[in-house]
């Protein structure tokens, strides 16, 4: 019995030992491509995070490094896949999110050239590269917080439930209720009473307008207050159909989350 107890003791340690090792050995791997990154050896250093990364995938400093070199590879969409997987990952993690809008605003302004028949080429983005492997630790102080955000994450859902069937049922009132006074429209160019005259007669011109969303993702700050919500929107009307992928800002005042800004980030 005694052999078979130091038998299952050494298994387990071995076990544990070989999981520390591999994470030294990524930690190494991570700081090699990192400085192949600094050198401007973007292929080298993408093929040594793609590996961490994969070893690794609860680690979003990898996914966010690699992200930045293969948008210096000319790779936007790739890049683009890999920062969604590092914001995923840790969803407070902010060099990820804050590079992860720096893309898509370029993904969107070069969407919109197109559309505009203009052929010049917009320089990507700087985006910053996360120097060292933060070790993720959830004391049980945070589980509180952790729960917190679970509850927002699932009233933000419903909040998107409440605003896409007042979208469909044309509730104007209901709708409109959904949005903060600080809601800014996405070129600022008019105040939001301006804009909730002009949403109000948009709605009541048109006619058998049916919203569905999917693939909701909410990635809520720190603070617990701000959440950001992206998803791909179905638009079905009388005359007209679409489907986007839509980002919508909204914080939570009142005892309620408000949109207080949304965005078509690209038509599909």
């Amino acid at each position: 019995m005694e052999n078979i107890r130091f038998s299952v003791f050494a298994i387990v340690l071995a076990m544990l030992l070989s999981g520390t090792a591999l994470a030294s050995d990524m930690h190494r791997q991570f700081q090699q491509a990192l400085s192949l990154s600094k050198q401007g050896e973007w292929q080298q250093a993408a093929d040594l995070f793609q590996q961490v990364a994969k070893e690794q995938p609860d680690w979003p400093e990898p996914k966010n490094n690699l992200a930045v070199a293969l948008l210096k590879l000319g790779q936007a969409e790739q890049a683009r896949q890999s920062l969604e997987l590092a914001v995923t990952s840790q969803s407070s993690f902010k060099v990820a999110q804050d590079n992860r809008q720096k893309l898509y605003d370029h993904l969107a302004a070069k969407a919109y050239e197109k559309a505009l028949g203009n052929n010049g080429d917009l320089q990507p983005p700087e985006l910053q590269l996360i120097d060292s492997i933060q070790q993720a630790s959830v004391p049980v102080a945070q589980a509180v917080v952790v729960t917190q955000a679970a509850d927002a994450d699932a009233i933000i859902r419903q909040q998107l439930d409440r605003w896409s069937g007042a979208w469909s049922g044309a509730d104007t009132e209901s709708y409109l209720a959904c949005y903060s006074p600080q809601f800014k429209s996405f070129d600022q160019k008019i105040d939001f009473q301006q804009w909730r005259y002009q949403r109000r007669i948009r709605l009541k011109s048109s006619k058998n307008v049916a919203i569905s969303l999917d693939a909701i993702k909410v990635f809520l700050n720190q603070q617990g207050n701000t959440a950001l919500v992206e998803f791909v929107q179905y638009y079905r009307s009388a005359n007209y159909n679409d489907k986007v992928i839509k980002q919508l800002l909204l914080i939570h005042e009142n005892n309620q989350w408000l949109i207080t800004s949304e965005r078509v980030i690209k038509a599909l």
